[in-house]
């Protein structure tokens, strides 16, 4: 992937929490305060706990009716690709598919058809999911199903909105269940994946910023949100700043496409 320059401020007091996936502390959130921000040239979007709670719930169950006719790859673990822009969008992509109980797998639209191919033979997705800025005759060849975001927004607007129970989640996930997997560029051969489960000992930290009662996170993404959440993992054991502030959970300057949608 490249070298990871700082994209990330993690600042606020911090409480401690055992580590286990993200979507389960999210639920001890203030459902009114605000989780995601996300900006751009013509737009501002604000997402409080309890609307993205209820969206990436819907969207979830949308996922999993795509993803289960395919089933797991040969590691048992159902994977969901992303080809994704970073926006806010993006973020409910990635939450949806934790809460489905599914590994995330970031895709730049710009890659290259050749490693766009490699990734999916190798990782054997059960879904891949893109936004306008991605042909989805790229997945084609591969033979995985593929679905654009706002094809499950829609999907997802008339399903349940609490959260999903284990029989309705492609498996359930603990801190051993990988997150995401990650691909290196391929600069000196093919690239090669790499599993980072939800109990990574950095996670806790990410964790801990979570559940503060008054902390900042800002996330600058100039590259895929994949990238950045790596990033964030590696640097936020080591921020330790407090300050007063809102709690924001992602705060997102780049792209955008209709704000009125998911």
């Amino acid at each position: 992937m490249g070298s990871l320059p700082p994209e990330s401020v993690v600042s606020g007091a911090r409480t401690s929490v055992p580590a286990a996936p993200l979507i389960k502390h999210m639920q001890q959130m203030d459902s009114d305060r605000i989780a995601l921000i996300y900006s751009d040239e013509t737009c501002r979007k604000q997402i409080t706990y309890a609307e993205l709670e209820a969206k990436t719930n819907a969207i979830s169950r949308a996922l999993t009716a795509h993803a289960r006719p395919r089933g797991a790859n040969r590691d048992n673990d159902f994977v969901i690709a992303v080809c994704m822009q970073p926006t806010h969008k993006t973020i409910m992509a990635l939450l949806s598919t934790w809460k489905a109980g599914a590994a995330y797998l970031p895709i730049e639209p710009s890659f290259p058809q050749g490693r766009i191919s490699h990734i999916l033979k190798d990782s054997e997705p059960s879904l891949v999911i893109y936004d306008h800025t991605a042909n989805p005759s790229m997945f084609t060849s591969s033979g995985v199903p593929s679905v654009s975001f706002e094809e499950l927004a829609l999907e997802a607007s008339v399903l349940a909105t609490h959260r999903p129970t284990e029989q309705e989640m492609l498996v359930e996930t603990d801190a051993d269940s990988t997150a995401i997997i990650l691909y290196t560029s391929g600069s000196t051969g093919i690239p090669k994946g790499f599993c980072l489960p939800f109990g990574i000992p950095v996670l806790p930290d990410v964790y801990n910023m979570m559940a503060v009662e008054a902390a900042s996170v800002s996330i600058n993404i100039s590259c895929s949100v994949g990238r950045c959440v790596a990033n964030t993992l590696a640097s936020s054991a080591n921020s330790s700043n407090e300050t007063d502030g809102t709690p924001e959970l992602v705060n997102i300057d780049g792209f955008a496409d209709d704000e009125n949608r998911f």
